[in-house]
C-alpha cells in the first residue's frame, strides 16, 4: 500500500472518530460575557484565515513564478529596486494604523478616567468620549460582570486598550 493511501485512510479514519465523538456534544447557555469572547473570536479568526490563505497564495505564486529552471539563469530585467514610493508606503501604511489603533486606546483610557474620577456627563467632549468608547468596546463591555462599577468599568474598557499595547513592539 502506497504512502499516500496510507494518509489518506488515516485522515478518513481520524474525520470519522472525530465526527462520532462530537456529534453529541451540547454547548452550554452563553452568558454575555462569552457571547462577547465569542464575537471577538469569530472577528479576530475571520481576517487571519483570510491573511494566512493570501500569504499562502503569494507564497506559491512566488515559488512557481520564480522557480529556478533551466535555462532562466539571469534574473528579471526591470528589477524594481530602490523605489522610494513603494518603500514610503510600505512605511506609512502601517504607521497610520498604528496610529488609528493608538487614538482608539487613547479614547478607551480617557472614558476609564473620566468615569472612576466622576467627569460631568453633561460636558459634550465627556459624551462623545463615552459613545466613542462604547462603540470601540462593544465586545468587551459587559465581559466581566463586577459588583463596583469603577471597577466593571476599567476592566471592561480596559481590556481592549491593554489588548492595544501587549504585544509590545519596537518604536
Amino acid at each position: 500500500m502506497s504512502r499516500s493511501r496510507r494518509l489518506l485512510r488515516s485522515i478518513a479514519a481520524l474525520v470519522f472518530v472525530v465526527s462520532f465523538l462530537g456529534g453529541n456534544a451540547r454547548a452550554q447557555e452563553l452568558t454575555p460575557g462569552q457571547g462577547a469572547t465569542d464575537s471577538l473570536f469569530y472577528l479576530v479568526l475571520v481576517p487571519a484565515v483570510a491573511i494566512g490563505i493570501l500569504v499562502m497564495v503569494l507564497v506559491a505564486y512566488a515559488v512557481i513564478k520564480f522557480r529556478v529552471r533551466e535555462g532562466h539563469t539571469v534574473g528579471p530585467v526591470n528589477a524594481k529596486t530602490h523605489d522610494r514610493k513603494l518603500e514610503t508606503l510600505w512605511t506609512v501604511i502601517p504607521a497610520i494604523i498604528l496610529l488609528v489603533a493608538d487614538i482608539a486606546a487613547v479614547i478607551l483610557i480617557l472614558w476609564i478616567f473620566f468615569f472612576v474620577f466622576d467627569a460631568n456627563r453633561a460636558n459634550d467632549l465627556v459624551d462623545w468620549v463615552h459613545h466613542a468608547a462604547n462603540w470601540l468596546a462593544g465586545w468587551s463591555r459587559d465581559m466581566f460582570t463586577v459588583d463596583n462599577a469603577k471597577w466593571r468599568t476599567v476592566l471592561n474598557y480596559g481590556l481592549p486598550a491593554t489588548l492595544r499595547y501587549s504585544p509590545r513592539r519596537p518604536v
